[in-house]
């Protein structure tokens, strides 16, 4: 039966968001499926932002209500018209002379490059954020130095997605140099995300010792970090050290990284996605030893600490570590608590699009045990309840359930709905 692991948490480029109503800027930072929030608050007061806007605005048909439609645009995904957007915005920005016309073009340029990222046009988005770190190179004051990081820490990114492994390293080693030893933990954390990036890029492509050896880097120069802008990375780096052990075949050093998370993090509320991530991987690693039942355990004690948790990427790893429960169970011989456990998947995760991929497993599997037991009807209803949730999903995601179910369909005499 197929375990359903968190992969290696990939550092995505930022959304970057302006919300009017605090007058800051809050950067958005997607990674392995979570998100992160922190704040860099502007020098200037929004209305002198706003005010900025105007200048920059006179004269055009453009509008602040231009501007939020962007951003709008951005956040529904809607790339290609965020795009035409940003571009009429870059070039109305570009003839403002302000600090605060000037933040708001370094915004609109990053948005602009992930957008185009999305769209599959790494090359153009390349071009985006040379222009931020050509606008902000000598720019003082926290938030230019800030977009200057972000754009840095993008084009290694983006170097590498063009294969450009060399220069993307290059692109790291500017960031670290320029960052690691920054006052301000904010600008010590775009250093640490720098490694970070490095290490999830190198073990994409196979190179699994390099990507050890960034991550040990970064856990030596902020391993001792408390700050979360920092000590995040150093939480994901260990978390990425137990996903390389593990494609090197180091199963038991994997559990032992895995292990460290827990340890160190368990109790940091900021760390919950990663520590449950890191009690997923650490069950699949147990199984690939062979170590069943310690694998049943730790997946319990996920199941545990995690009990009651609304959030949904919580929600959608509590079904991961339930659905691969019950996969152990089924190997363990104990085919009635394999099923209960599938029924807690469904039970408990049901209507929740993160964990959708799990809950079609476990209806799937649950299908299959219940006509091993001979409860026919039991099963094709099962199989019935999988057709329907895998309708609106995308079919190579339920690939392998789907031969399940027709299997069971054929089994049980009953032909695909």
């Amino acid at each position: 039966m197929a375990r359903h692991r968190v992969r290696r948490v990939r550092v995505v480029a930022a959304a970057v968001v302006l919300l009017a109503l605090v007058g800051g800027l809050w950067v958005e930072e997607p990674v392995g499926g979570a998100s992160r929030f922190g704040a860099v608050v502007l020098a200037s007061s929004l209305i002198v932002i706003l005010a900025a806007m105007r200048i920059a605005f006179r004269g055009t048909h453009l509008t602040y209500g231009d501007y939020r439609r962007a951003l709008e645009l951005f956040r529904d995904r809607r790339w290609g018209e965020a795009v035409a957007l940003y571009d009429q915005l870059i070039t109305q920005l570009r003839q403002a002379r302000s600090d605060a016309a000037r933040d708001l073009l370094g915004l609109s340029l990053l948005n602009r490059g992930l957008a185009l990222q999305e769209m599959g046009r790494p090359a153009e988005a390349l071009v985006s954020y040379d222009e931020v770190v050509a606008t902000n190179e000598r720019r003082a004051g926290a938030v230019g130095r800030e977009q200057l990081g972000r754009a840095l820490l993008r084009r290694a990114g983006v170097m590498a997605e063009l294969g450009n492994l060399d220069a993307a390293a290059l692109a790291t080693e500017d960031v670290v140099t320029r960052f690691a030893d920054a006052n301000d933990p904010l600008f010590r954390g775009l250093a640490a995300r720098a490694l970070l990036q490095e290490g999830a890029i190198l073990d994409g492509v196979g190179r699994h010792e390099e990507a050890m050896s960034s991550c040990d880097r970064l856990l030596g120069l902020f391993g001792d970090e408390t700050d979360w802008a920092v000590a995040q990375n150093v939480a994901m780096a260990l978390f990425n050290r137990g996903e390389a052990l593990g494609n090197l075949g180091r199963h038991d050093d994997a559990v032992g990284e895995y292990d460290r998370v827990v340890d160190a993090y368990g109790a940091v509320p900021a760390a919950a996605e990663i520590v449950a991530w890191s009690l997923v991987n650490m069950g699949i690693e147990l199984e690939r030893l062979g170590k069943l039942a310690e694998a049943v355990r730790v997946y319990e004690s996920l199941a545990a600490r995690f009990a009651g948790a609304s959030e949904p990427p919580l929600i959608a790893q509590m079904a991961k570590a339930s659905f691969n429960t019950g996969n152990a169970l089924a190997l363990l011989g104990r085919a009635e608590d394999a099923v209960a456990e599938y029924e807690r998947v469904v039970r408990d995760s049901a209507g929740e699009p993160l964990a959708a991929r799990d809950v079609a497993a476990a209806l799937a599997n649950r299908a299959s045990l219940l006509c091993q037991l001979h409860r026919r009807a039991e099963a094709l209803d099962a199989c019935g309840e999988f057709r329907r949730l895998a309708a609106g999903l995308p079919g190579d995601e339920v690939l392998r359930s789907t031969e399940v179910v027709a299997r069971v369909e054929r089994e049980c005499g009953s032909p695909a709905n």
